[in-house]
Order: C-alpha cells, then sequence, then structure tokens
C-alpha cells in the first residue's frame, strides 16, 4: 500500500489560484460597481472611479481571503493512497471533505497534466479517467513529475496483468 501527501508546492498553486481568483472578482466588482456609483448618485465618472475601486479592492481582499482559507484547508486534508490490486482512494475537500474510491476495474486510462504554474512550481498532477461513472475523472494534483509518471506506470502495469498487483514502480 502506497500512502501519498502533495507536494508542499500545492498549497503554494492554490493560494495562487486563490489570489487569481480573488483578482479577477475584485476587477468584476469595480467594473460593476464603477456605473452603478455614477448612475445612482449622480456623480461625475472620475469620483464614481476612485469609489468602484474601492469596493473592487475590497472585493479582492475578500475573496482571497476566502479562497485563501479553502486551499490551506484543502491542503491540509488532501491525500491519496495506492492499494495494489484494488485501486486509489482519494480524501479532498475543505469546506466538503469527500473521500474517492476508483477501483481498478473502474480504471480506463491516465494522464500526467502539468500547466504553466505546475512546471514553475515542479510539480504534476495524474489525471484518472473512469468508466461508468458521472464523475468520470479524478486528479492527484501535487505530485512530483517523477512520482507521478511512476504511479502512472505502476497502474498501467497492473491493469495490464491484474494477477500481479504491485508490479511496477510504487510512488
Amino acid at each position: 500500500m502506497t500512502e501519498g501527501r502533495p507536494h508542499p508546492n500545492l498549497a503554494v498553486l492554490w493560494r495562487l489560484h486563490a489570489l487569481l481568483l480573488g483578482l479577477a472578482a475584485g476587477a468584476v466588482a469595480w467594473l460593476v460597481a464603477w456605473p452603478i456609483w455614477v448612475e445612482a448618485f449622480g456623480l461625475r465618472a472620475r469620483s464614481g472611479l476612485g469609489r468602484s475601486a474601492f469596493v473592487g479592492l475590497a472585493v479582492w481582499i475578500a475573496v482571497s481571503w476566502l479562497l485563501l482559507w479553502r486551499a490551506q484547508v484543502a491542503a491540509r486534508v488532501y491525500r491519496w493512497q495506492r492499494r495494489p490490486g484494488e485501486g486509489v482512494v482519494v480524501c479532498k475537500g475543505a469546506w466538503w471533505q469527500r473521500e474517492v474510491w476508483i477501483p481498478m476495474t473502474r480504471l480506463q486510462h491516465l494522464d500526467i497534466k502539468r500547466g504553466p504554474l505546475e512546471r514553475w512550481l515542479g510539480l504534476a498532477t495524474l489525471e484518472l479517467y473512469t468508466a461508468g461513472s458521472h464523475a468520470y475523472e479524478t486528479r492527484l494534483p501535487g505530485l512530483e513529475p517523477q512520482q507521478a509518471q511512476a504511479l502512472r506506470d505502476g497502474l498501467l502495469a497492473e491493469l495490464q496483468d491484474p494477477a500481479a498487483p504491485g508490479q511496477g514502480a510504487a510512488a
């Protein structure tokens, strides 16, 4: 049985996502608040710009703080476990915590994904695609590239020869 915790850089990646989402929410709030300040209070466009910028900044701070908290809790909870001959178990979630069981009999194919931020932080995500479910994809983020490849190779070897669980490289 192989148990895995995410690389510490996964928390950094999730914090970056939180700040970027908060920034996007703040920008939308600013764009929405500007014409409202101008129309509702009869302000000139220039004075409405400053007040709406304050609204955008407040929304950015509030949303970013909430998402940063969520990223911190999710990184603490997240873990996975490979059970040779049986499958993979993934525990995740911040507000709603879930335990996802992926039996080997449902596993269809595996992909390794590395986006620009993941490459910069030295991370990879192993994507597990399953059959017969509406949630056909489960992700194992926060793996080192070599670890993702070793886990993928081990699972593929087990899929090809189910009589030999644990064959291949363990992560």
